[in-house]
């Protein structure tokens, strides 16, 4: 115990002996280097500065650095404090008094500049308390405190926070409003800058926790660019105060508006001055054209490139592509918040996939355009330069890269044209091209005009299968009369099973010459002859057919017009020697029905009577029989009584009136489809029970699709009947 005193007396009297030789430095250099002494002195003998933390240890001799006691002190005070910062939460100590070596630990009434707007920041154990060697931390919290957002702090002495687990011990990480500091524009920004290490992008220099020192003082905002170097952009402000954050003053907070920051521009498109939005903090949710080009609502080309052609919805020519086709992510609403104000462009082509740039992505965002090649939107083209111009003809959106829709726009002399853009092809041997001017204008005036739909069904500019690279085809009924299924080869160019072409021809006529055109290659001849007539069909058809035989005039077309070589058809002019006059109306050309005249015998259009495939009928036994040209349509026709064997067509609708109706039978045109005009009404007469009506069932649908029915309630067959036709 003696030893014990004699050391703490010896220690005081060092200490007496180093505060003389303070104030005898004093006299001769002056006071800071007393209070540099000092200040050193606090960690030389007592308690280290800034004091450790952990568990409690006196000082155990002359110049230790190993004295300790429970506490939180290196986290609140800076690396190097001055006997000031102590006095932020002590009883204001003086860098030359020693007089706080009292046992007693002194604690300000309030803590300097930390109170919050209504309430006392404080040390909730009290101003002063003894030092013991094992210390109660029982109320060793502090409340108010600005430097904690204004919340109780834990018990002193407790673990430090950890970033970024404990970053919302204070405010929130980001704030969203009431204690967690007022919301603002957190959230979004948050989005695109995830994490506390972040809020640098907007508060430099705030390192973590660091930042609570300065609780209270305004804030300093500064903007910061997104891109890989995470560049500091100097020219960009904040107009706000930064005052009044704390949950106590945030009624009083007016927010301010971020202004030159890259985040809110247009990025200066192709090398032009960058555009600069001046959004304010904590204002509604911004849309695309709050900083660039709006898809809803650009209307002009300058200085966006070619969106306004591209995806421009208020473009009523424009194709109105989603901003997705070339920038993957986005859509009108959305973006892709990875790839987003981060002053780079990434393109990956949905549309057009093997699209080429020349500029490759991701690209810096504000350069030159560049060009697009291989592009499917553009034929394959090439050096198309983003935003440049393309050739045009007409108004409606079509005309941008092939040729207008409207009707009459495409003639001989304005002929389609194809996507490859920028050399307009119009030859008809370029696939691209083909015989889409024959078919769109019908220049040879040999039937109506077509349009897109009679082979691509409907197609609109945001249609799935336009703009792929890949042609796709949707047959009209035109083009499926008699159940075809039309097809297109795209390596030979050819089409076939196409009623238009005569696939499907009365009689099963087959004997046209061209049947399966090559789309690219000549079609017909420049003049009209029997060769141009017999391309489609046979000029004549096929005897086997049953058409009659003819004989083209000598001289057609030169020296003769056709004359009464078609007289069965009343719409072939008898004068005609040339495509432009060969038919009275070129509409009933290829339009899915045979025109005849309605004093034609029974046999011009249909056998007499109609027979199955296979039958060929022999003298006084159904002479002038033929194959019908939908499944099932011969039947049981050549049965004896139902058409007698000795009938011929002069004999006229006589042996038809047990199952068909005279005001029924449609003479012209004549289109040979149950669905149409084969109908079966037969005769009440031949009912076996006079209160029922006989009838004939069947599916009445055209050529391989139909479905021969049955007969019910007739006397000639005491009942019902087989199916019409077995097979069918």
């Amino acid at each position: 115990m003696e030893n014990h005193f004699a050391q703490r007396e010896n220690h005081r009297l060092t200490i007496a002996i180093t505060m003389l030789a303070g104030l005898l430095a004093t006299i001769a250099f002056g006071a800071n280097t007393v209070q540099a002494s000092f200040l050193n002195s606090c960690s030389t003998y007592c308690h280290g500065m800034p004091p450790r933390d952990g568990a409690r240890k006196a000082n155990p001799h002359f110049n230790s650095q190993s004295s300790a006691f429970i506490g939180n002190h290196r986290n609140h005070l800076p690396a190097t404090p001055v006997a000031g910062d102590c006095s932020i939460c002590h009883t204001p100590v003086a860098p030359t008094d020693f007089g706080h070596q009292n046992n007693i630990i002194g604690m300000a009434n309030s803590l300097k500049g930390y109170s919050s707007a209504a309430l006392r920041a404080k040390y909730d154990k009290g101003v002063f308390f003894n030092q013991t060697s094992i210390p109660n931390l029982t109320n060793a919290t502090c409340s108010n405190v600005s430097c904690h957002f204004e919340k109780k702090t834990p018990a002193w002495g407790s673990a430090p926070y950890a970033t970024p687990a404990d970053c919302n011990a204070c405010h929130g990480a980001p704030p969203s409003g009431a204690a967690t500091g007022t919301a603002g524009s957190h959230a979004r920004h948050d989005a695109y800058f995830p994490g506390t290490a972040n809020c640098q992008k907007c508060h430099p220099g705030y390192t973590v926790f660091s930042h609570a020192s300065s609780a209270g003082r305004p804030l300093r905002v500064q903007g910061y660019l997104r891109n890989p170097q995470n560049n500091l952009e100097t020219g960009a402000t904040y107009s706000g105060t930064g005052t009044n954050y704390l949950p106590s003053k945030s009624g009083a907070q007016t927010f301010g508006s971020c202004n030159n920051l890259y985040c809110h521009s247009n990025s200066g498109p192709n090398n032009t001055a960058r555009a600069y939005a001046s959004p304010t903090w904590g204002s509604g949710a911004l849309n695309c054209g709050s900083c660039h080009a709006d898809m809803s609502t650009v209307t002009s080309t300058a200085p966006n490139g070619g969106h306004y052609a591209h995806a421009s919805t208020a473009n009523t020519t424009g194709p109105k592509l989603a901003c997705s086709t070339c920038h993957p992510g986005y859509s009108a609403t959305s973006v892709n918040v990875p790839t987003h104000v981060n002053q780079q462009v990434e393109l990956a082509f949905a549309t057009g996939a093997a699209t080429t740039y020349s500029k490759a992505s991701p690209m810096p965002a504000g350069g030159a355009w560049g060009t697009c090649s291989a592009s499917a939107c553009h034929g394959t083209a090439s050096g198309l330069v983003w935003g440049g111009t393309l050739y045009k003809v007409g108004t409606d959106d079509c005309s941008t890269c092939h040729a207008s829709s409207a009707a009459g726009a495409v003639t001989a002399s304005n002929p389609f044209y194809s996507t490859a853009s920028p050399t307009k092809v119009t030859a008809t041997t370029d696939p691209k091209v083909g015989a889409h001017t024959s078919h769109i204008a019908m220049i040879d005036s040999m039937a109506t005009a077509l349009n897109c739909s009679d082979c691509h069904g409907t197609v609109t500019m945001t249609s799935a299968n336009h703009i792929t690279g890949v042609t796709t085809f949707a047959w009209s009924t035109l083009a499926q009369t008699g159940g075809l299924t039309p097809t297109y080869n795209a390596t030979t160019g050819a089409c076939s099973n196409v009623y238009c072409h005569g696939a499907k021809m009365p009689g099963g006529d087959t004997s046209g010459t061209n049947r399966t055109p090559v789309w690219n290659a000549s079609f017909l001849p420049a003049t009209i002859s029997a060769a141009a007539c017999g391309s489609c069909h046979g000029f004549p058809p096929a005897a086997a057919t049953g058409h009659p035989s003819v004989t083209i005039p000598a001289g057609f077309p030169a020296t003769a017009s056709i004359g009464t070589t078609c007289s069965c058809h009343a719409n072939i002019n008898p004068a005609g020697n040339s495509y432009a006059n060969i038919f009275v109306d070129k509409t009933l050309h290829i339009n899915g029905t045979v025109e005849v005249i309605s004093s034609g015998a029974c046999d011009s259009c249909h056998g007499y009577p109609p027979v199955s495939v296979g039958f060929v009928g022999t003298h006084n036994n159904w002479s002038s029989a033929r194959t019908e040209n939908y499944a099932g349509g011969g039947g049981a026709h050549a049965i004896l009584n139902h058409v007698s064997n000795l009938a011929k067509p002069s004999d006229g609708f006589a042996n038809c009136v047990k199952c068909h109706n005279p005001a029924d039978h449609q003479m012209s045109p004549i289109a040979f489809n149950p669905s149409r005009n084969i109908k079966v009404n037969v005769n009440q007469r031949y009912r076996m029970e006079a209160a029922k009506q006989d009838k004939y069932t069947s599916n009445r649908l055209d050529a391989g699709a139909h479905q021969t029915g049955t007969c019910s309630n007739l006397s000639c067959h005491f009942g019902a009947t087989p199916k019409w036709d077995p097979s069918h």
